[in-house]
């Protein structure tokens, strides 16, 4: 069945939109996360004396844990907004057929084993 002939219900222009949105939204995320973190480093390391908890333990632990939440959530936010792009990317391949078929990928990872 040929491309011309297959019933559609979007865009291929749309999705390839869509996988480039994607991907910059992802890393403008991940820049104003770490630029807003890099900010909060410059404050923390001109007053840590003052800003350090001398409380108990658990005060410590959440302050960490405050520190590196900025960060964590770039990541989390960087790596889903990629694995979307590359979910889309992977759909318009398997809608296009451009992968090779399975049969010649096992005989060549066959020919290599042997």
């Amino acid at each position: 069945m040929d491309y011309e002939e297959k019933v559609t219900m979007h865009s291929p222009k749309m999705i390839s939109g869509l996988i480039i949105t994607a991907e910059i939204t992802g890393w403008v995320m991940l820049v104003l996360y770490l630029l807003s973190f890099a900010s909060d480093m410059s404050s923390l390391a001109q007053n840590f004396a003052m800003a350090w908890p001398t409380s108990g333990v658990m005060d410590q632990l959440m302050f960490i844990a405050g520190i590196i939440f900025k960060p964590a959530i770039a990541a989390f936010y960087f790596l889903t907004m990629q694995g979307i792009a590359q979910l889309l990317a992977l759909g318009v391949d398997i809608f296009y057929n451009t992968d090779v078929e399975y049969e010649t990928i096992i005989e060549e990872v066959e020919e290599v084993v042997e």
